[in-house]
């Protein structure tokens, strides 16, 4: 039969021994081996990194591209109108 009472003692001896660090180490080692088991069969690969810097993707300003496509929409129209 299933001593509950030394189960007890026993979880407590452990669990007063964690901190935060070690519980949060368990968790993503955990999390982790459970998403490579997700994963498959296969290898891990290095693959290039994008060229693409964050700097020049933020320093594209979209409100002039909209107006731009605005304003060459409009001008588009116009013609057809006009030839007609």
């Amino acid at each position: 039969m299933l001593d509950l009472e030394l189960l007890e003692k026993q979880l407590d001896e452990v669990l007063s021994q964690e901190t935060s660090e070690t519980m949060s180490s368990w968790l993503f080692n955990r999390r982790l081996k459970k998403y490579v088991s997700s994963l498959g069969e296969g290898e891990f690969i290095d693959m290039p990194s994008n060229k693409l810097s964050f700097s020049r993707a933020v320093s594209y300003n979209i409100d002039t591209k909209i107006q731009e496509y605005t304003t060459e929409i409009t001008s588009s129209s116009d013609m057809l109108f006009t030839a007609a």
